[in-house]
């Protein structure tokens, strides 16, 4: 039986892209601003331009799918949870099995001295950990991967493509050490999978999501441990 090939959308595709890697060349530069502030705020900013554009050209995306998530919601909830614990035990399974290689290296990195008004600052940042995900998901695995679905070995050549690229995106997180980015590489090979059998990018997008929302939960709480000390 013939399987029904998506159009691919190349300039939409090309523009979000080539933002993306803007993004993560300026952010490179971003990181290396000594106030912590105007670094902060940069970077969100950044983040909120790149959201807006990628929403923006591929909301017909969003939309189609989003009611067929919604209609079994909290079945799809509990499948998009349990990737994400997936996620969170293959990460640190993959960096023990590196051993050395990896360095023990994980996002962020450096030491900072912590403020009240930089924890309220790290409350709003934070909302790059919603932002975030609905962006990489779009260009990482609809873009870079689902719209060559049912193109042979196309396809897992994108698949492969799409994994990298994927880890790649973290580059300033881990200050351009690419065997550190390498258990990323399995999170976007696994959420590819993911998106690939369930045919619905908002699987990946809340799974994405709920694997993010350690960085919100730790800023709030960050936020009430210096305004009560």
């Amino acid at each position: 039986m013939m399987q029904n090939k998506i159009k691919i959308e190349w300039g939409k595709s090309l523009a979000v892209i080539l933002l993306m890697v803007v993004e993560v060349i300026a952010m490179t530069f971003v990181r290396k601003i000594q106030s912590q502030v105007v670094g902060s705020l940069l970077a969100l900013g950044m983040s909120v331009l790149v959201f807006v554009v990628a929403v923006y050209l591929f909301k017909s995306l969003l939309a189609k799918d989003w009611p067929k998530y919604r209609q079994h919601i909290w079945r799809n909830l509990l499948i998009s949870f349990g990737v994400m614990l997936i996620l969170q035990l293959a990460l640190p399974l993959v960096r023990q099995l590196m051993g050395a290689a990896n360095s023990g290296q994980t996002m962020g990195g450096g030491s900072e001295t912590f403020t009240l008004p930089l924890a309220a600052l790290g409350i709003l940042t934070s909302l790059t950990s919603i932002m975030g995900p609905v962006v990489e998901e779009i260009i990482a695995r609809y873009v870079l991967f689902y719209q060559f679905k049912n193109r042979g070995v196309i396809t897992w050549v994108m698949f492969v493509v799409s994994a990298v690229f994927f880890g790649l995106i973290h580059w300033s997180g881990f200050q351009g050490n690419v065997t550190a980015m390498i258990p990323y590489m399995l999170m976007g090979a696994i959420l590819a999978l993911v998106y690939y059998f369930t045919n619905n990018i908002w699987y990946t997008i809340i799974a994405h999501i709920f694997f993010d929302a350690l960085d919100v939960i730790s800023s709030v709480a960050l936020f009430f441990l210096l305004l009560f000390k």
